[in-house]
């Protein structure tokens, strides 16, 4: 895992991101900066505004070799506001690289966003996702581990779940069954207090690249037919549209690599069958594999929620 933050305009024009990456006793230095391009803003939320510092920020990452991601403040209310931010989002990132996701963040509570309808909510997201996937982004969605639990009823997009404990400044507690962890918003860097960040997931600085996502090209760095089959299989490449929209827009017969993948897990497959008071952490230990592979593998947004009679992906 590697540790990084994410900012904004709030930071300012004279911040120097060069702080991030210094060393210090007990503090880990960044690896990477998730940049907040763009948001909509509240009684208003078609209107979208770009981030004064975006530019400024992003220029000063790729000067240092840092690692960039973006994310977009979405406050919309419907499908139509999601795809018009999603719109905003897509041309203030336009020409860029980034070797993190693009995201969509939601957690407005100001206009009511956070108190809509599960299916609301998640129905934007994927309105939100799809069109930047359709634009040849990795996309995923930012919020609460609340949020992401009990109101986005989707696993087709990686996630990056904000959950800061007693907001001491420290990673208190792991959630590798997220990607992507903001721990605190009080990490304490040079008289700045910051959000920071720890990736998980550090595969998926190379699944983008080599996809073709985010501003890179996939030409000339194609991968076979096996290699997609078993990177599909570990999850890297999404579920179902997802799945569809990555492997498309990095220029792969979705098909044939969907029929390449069932094949090999009819032949390949291991499952399991949860019984009454089984647990996930359990079940890895008679199986020798950890409890974070069987969340990832069976795409598990809560290791905590499993039910007898559910079939698990061991193998």
């Amino acid at each position: 895992m590697i540790f990084g933050y994410d900012l904004s305009s709030y930071q300012g024009a004279d911040f120097d991101l060069s702080i991030l990456t210094k060393d210090r006793p007990g503090v880990q230095p960044g690896k990477f900066v998730i940049l907040r391009a763009g948001y909509a803003g509240w009684g208003n939320p078609i209107k979208s505004y770009k981030d004064t510092q975006f530019e400024n920020y992003y220029a000063q990452a790729k000067k240092l070799g840092l690692a960039v991601g973006a994310y977009f403040y979405a406050p919309c209310l419907n499908n139509e506001q999601a795809l018009a931010q999603a719109k905003a989002f897509a041309s203030f990132i336009k020409g860029k690289k980034f070797e993190l996701p693009v995201y969509m963040d939601v957690e407005d509570s100001n206009n009511g966003q956070v108190n809509l309808p599960a299916e609301t909510i998640t129905s934007m997201v994927k309105t939100f996702c799809d069109y930047m996937e359709s634009q040849g982004y990795f996309a995923g969605v930012y919020s609460t581990q609340n949020i992401l639990e009990t109101k986005i009823k989707t696993n087709a997009y990686t996630k990056w779940v904000a959950s800061w404990g007693t907001n001491s400044g420290n990673l208190e507690f792991t959630l590798p069954q997220y990607p992507l962890h903001q721990f605190t918003s009080r990490s304490y860097v040079d008289g700045y207090y910051l959000d920071k960040d720890v990736l998980y997931d550090v595969d998926l600085l190379k699944t983008i690249k080599d996809g073709g996502f985010n501003g890179f090209k996939s030409e000339g760095n194609k991968k076979t037919l096996e290699q997609l089959i078993d990177e599909v299989i570990k999850g890297q490449w999404g579920d179902g549209q997802d799945r569809y929209n990555r492997l498309t827009a990095a220029g792969y017969d979705y098909q044939k690599v969907q029929a390449g993948v069932n094949q090999k897990l009819a032949s390949t497959q291991k499952t399991y069958i949860v019984k009454s008071g089984d647990t996930l952490s359990g079940i890895a230990q008679k199986f020798n594999t950890t409890y974070s592979h069987l969340a990832k593998l069976n795409h598990l947004s809560n290791p905590n929620l499993i039910y007898p009679g559910q079939k698990l992906i061991i193998k």
